[in-house]
C-alpha cells in the first residue's frame, strides 16, 4: 500500500503535491490541515479516491473564533463518505486558554465523523489534544459510535470555593461523613 504525506507549511506546495500525485485505490493519505489550507484540500481531495485517511487539523490562532469558524464550514465540504475508507484517524489540536470555544471544536469533529461511510470505516481513531474538554458533556455522544477517542489537554484547575463549601457541608451534617 502506498502513502502520501502532505504537510500544512507551506500550504502551497502540499497543494502541488497533491495536484500532481498519483492516487491509485488502496492509497492512504496523511494531511495536516489548517485553516488557510482546508478548503484547497476539500477541493483536490474530491478527484481522488482514497482507502485511508489521517486528517490533522491544527488551530494556529488561540482562540481565533474566524478561524475556528471557516475549519467548522470548510470541514462541511470535505465529503469523506464519498470515499471508500477503511480506516481514518483525526487528530485534532488547538491551544485553547479556556473553554469558551469548545463547543464548535466539537462541532466540526462531528461534522467528520458524520461524514464516514460507517459500513466500510472499520477503524476510527479520534485523538483531541484540546484544554478544559474533560466535563464537557457532548462527549458522550461520542460514545455510541465505533470510534477509539483519546482525549489529552489540559484541565480546569478545581475551584477552591467549591472545595471550602464541601468542607462546610461535612461539618455541618455530620451523618453524610463518607458520602461527600
Amino acid at each position: 500500500m502506498n502513502s502520501t504525506c502532505i504537510s500544512a507549511a507551506p500550504h502551497e506546495k502540499a497543494m502541488e503535491t497533491l495536484e500532481v500525485m498519483e492516487v491509485h485505490t488502496g492509497h492512504k493519505l496523511h494531511f495536516t490541515a489548517c485553516a488557510s489550507n482546508i478548503r484547497e484540500f476539500a477541493g483536490k481531495l474530491n478527484s481522488v479516491r482514497l482507502t485511508e485517511l489521517h486528517l490533522t487539523i491544527l488551530e494556529l490562532g488561540n482562540n481565533d473564533l474566524d478561524e475556528i469558524s471557516q475549519l467548522y464550514e470548510n470541514t462541511k465540504r470535505l465529503g469523506l463518505g464519498a470515499h471508500p475508507l477503511t480506516a481514518c484517524s483525526i487528530t485534532y489540536r488547538a491551544e485553547n486558554k479556556d473553554s469558551t470555544n469548545n463547543s464548535v471544536r466539537l462541532m466540526i469533529i462531528t461534522n467528520l465523523l458524520g461524514q464516514l461511510n460507517w459500513r466500510s470505516c472499520t477503524k476510527t481513531d479520534l485523538s483531541l489534544y484540546v484544554n478544559y474538554l474533560e466535563n464537557d458533556s457532548r462527549l458522550d455522544l461520542l460514545q455510541d459510535l465505533p470510534v477509539n477517542v483519546y482525549i489529552s489537554g489540559m484541565t480546569a484547575p478545581d475551584d477552591p470555593a467549591e472545595a471550602v463549601q464541601m468542607k462546610m457541608l461535612e461539618r455541618s451534617y455530620l451523618y453524610l461523613d463518607g458520602y461527600l
